[in-house]
């Protein structure tokens, strides 16, 4: 088969070295690169160009739409679209010339959301495989720009693992790997190699990307606007007054395809806080909790919403002691939303397929029925281990092992073991395997496979 894989920065060196397991299977492979600084070796590679002025155009085609909503070019680097209609022209003649039966990409960077919506118009599968936030050491993949299951293992966990695990989470005695911080030296050492890298990202801006980069300085006064911001929410912060009835809203890390492309209709964070306290009515206080990571997210408009109304928790609160304080939490599509399926928090998600599909009690469709739900009732948003257990078993199954990572953050990623597994499973998945779950979704389903 011939497998068309998309550049995405330093991720493209993990992505290298699994198309070369897949060439060693019999496969074709061919690359798109929109940034040359990390332009894979060998051959059929299509290195698009720079455009020239002459080639960026103001464009009001809707087909863009979902595209720049999602941009973090266009949402946090003050760019615009005038580049869309060149990309477009240039990704399609790739898809015509090398005419591929699978693309793999990521669905954060704006060349890789139009290779997939171009896919999708074409018939042609895309897929992005992406770590799983739990269990641990696997991943899913999923269709085009979706958090839907393209398909999953079959794998089994047995009951005793899956409910140990459970408990494991619902104690947060575990949490995803991401969220581990590390020692000083890890710390370190990540901290080398992303300067490393950024010194790439600053020469490919030199030769001309403007597109998924921003400028110098702008790099660094977005940094410390960051900054700033942080120390303003210090000053701002509060606890919730005893006894308030109260809504937690913790916030996701933006820039993040979780939010701003999974979770597309509600990722101006801003504009849903706001939201939740005017519907919630007076009385009701929106507790906010920062993202232990946070970025762009923290904004002057968010801060500007800090009220007797609205209330920004002070950053060492834990997620422990905020959920203490509130009547339940509301998330777009945050792991506090699978948490809560585990016992450990009590929470509604807005736009979460694994949730939505097998766990409804725990999603909502509006930001309305999530309101009443946390203040009407008691019941509902809370799980336990024996539906933990359920949550687990169920993402085994749809899930491989394996890790996905850049390489600069997780240098494992890139180990022997863990390039096997990961091509091996997108041999089984997507390249002539029939995998137990999809052999099942056919026979259960009249040969349509169940999506989440």
């Amino acid at each position: 088969m011939k497998i068309l894989f998309i550049e995405n920065r330093q991720k493209t060196w993990f992505w290298e070295l699994i198309a070369e397991r897949l060439e060693q299977f019999g496969h074709q492979v061919a690359w798109l690169v929109q940034n040359p600084l990390f332009s894979p070796g060998g051959r059929n590679v299509y290195r698009i160009h720079f455009p020239s002025e002459s080639e960026l155009v103001a464009t009001a085609d809707p087909w863009f739409q979902p595209i720049s909503a999602s941009d973090r070019n266009t949402n946090y680097f003050a760019g615009n679209t005038t580049h869309y209609e060149y990309y477009r022209r240039k990704i399609a003649e790739v898809l015509s010339d090398w005419a591929p039966d699978l693309v793999i990409g990521e669905v954060a960077l704006f060349h890789e959301l139009i290779t997939a919506h171009l896919c999708r118009d074409r018939g042609i599968r895309y897929v992005h495989p992406v770590a799983a936030r739990y269990p641990a050491g696997r991943f899913f993949i999923c269709d085009y720009d979706t958090q839907e299951v393209h398909c999953g293992s079959g794998d089994e966990m047995t009951a005793e693992d899956a409910s140990a695990l459970a408990e494991l989470i619902s104690t947060r005695s575990i949490v995803p790997f991401y969220m581990n911080m590390g020692g000083r030296l890890t710390r370190a050492k990540k901290a080398l190699r992303l300067r490393l890298e950024q010194a790439k990202v600053l020469a490919g801006w030199c030769m001309g990307e403007r597109y998924n980069t921003p400028s110098p300085q702008g790099k660094l006064a977005l940094g410390a606007k960051v900054k700033a911001n942080l120390a303003s929410w210090d000053r701002l912060a509060a606890l919730p007054p005893r006894g308030a009835k109260v809504i937690l809203y913790p916030l996701q890390l933006q820039p993040e395809a979780n939010i701003d492309v999974w979770g597309r209709p509600y990722r101006d964070q801003v504009g849903l806080i706001r939201r939740i306290s005017e519907l919630a009515g007076d009385g009701v206080v929106v507790a906010i909790k920062v993202n232990p990571k946070a970025k762009y997210e923290v904004c002057e408009e968010l801060l500007k919403l800090s009220s007797p109304a609205i209330t920004l928790l002070p950053k060492n609160t834990s997620m422990e002691d905020a959920l203490n304080r509130c009547s339940g939490a509301i998330t777009v599509s945050g792991t506090i939303g699978l948490e809560a399926v585990f016992g450990a928090a009590r929470c509604f998600s807005l736009a979460h397929p694994i949730i939505n599909s097998q766990f409804p009690e725990f999603a909502v469709a509006s930001l309305n029925d999530a309101i009443d739900r946390i203040l009407r009732s008691e019941e509902g948003g809370r799980g336990n281990a024996k539906l933990g257990a359920n949550l687990i078993s169920s993402m085994y199954r749809q899930s491989f092992p394996g890790m996905i990572s850049d390489p600069v953050s997780y240098p494992e990623a890139i180990a022997r073991q863990n390039l096997d597994l990961v091509a091996a499973a997108l041999q089984q998945a997507c390249l002539g395997g029939r995998t137990m779950l999809t052999a099942m979704q056919q026979d259960s389903s009249g040969g349509q496979e169940n999506a989440l």
